[in-house]
């Protein structure tokens, strides 16, 4: 093989090969944010009130603190949304805006759920825990344009 080849098949191997390594580096960097987003909603957001619902307080005392955990957590995601997500340029931005919009509804009907059983004290615990099952499922279903479905 002459030196003429060799380079000409080397500068197309490396054409090739170089931007599929970037691409390659790029989609596993978004799909570990993605990854970290979630279970961050998770954690700051979805668990505390699986934490209340699962405890053994009286059931007025569980809704009044899922009330107040719910309002609180609403407040934070409502300014992420309109003042600090708007102005993130990566390539997640959209996925960290339909993430929390969806994040903000299961907040909505925890919050409902909660004063729907003011006056029936009934198993608000599983209602709850039913809403927020297979939270990171949905939500990437949800992200992802899969489904418009909200619970």
């Amino acid at each position: 093989m002459n030196l003429d080849l060799w380079s000409f098949l080397l500068g197309i191997v490396s054409s090739i090969l170089i931007p599929f390594v970037i691409f390659l580096k790029n989609k596993i960097i978004e799909k570990r944010e993605r990854v970290a987003w979630i279970q961050l909603m998770k954690e700051e957001y979805i668990t505390p009130i699986l934490n209340v619902a699962e405890s053994s307080m009286r059931e007025d005392l569980k809704m009044s603190e899922i009330n107040k955990i719910t309002r609180e957590k609403m407040t934070m995601l409502h300014y992420l949304q309109e003042k600090e997500l708007p102005y993130y340029s990566g390539v997640n931005q959209f996925y960290f805006l339909r993430t929390v919009v969806y994040v903000n509804h299961i907040l909505g009907r925890a919050q409902k759920l909660s004063d729907k059983h003011s006056n029936k004290t009934k198993n608000l615990d599983k209602t709850i825990y039913k809403l927020c099952k297979d939270f990171k499922k949905e939500v990437k279903k949800y992200a992802e344009l899969k489904t418009e479905f909200l619970p």
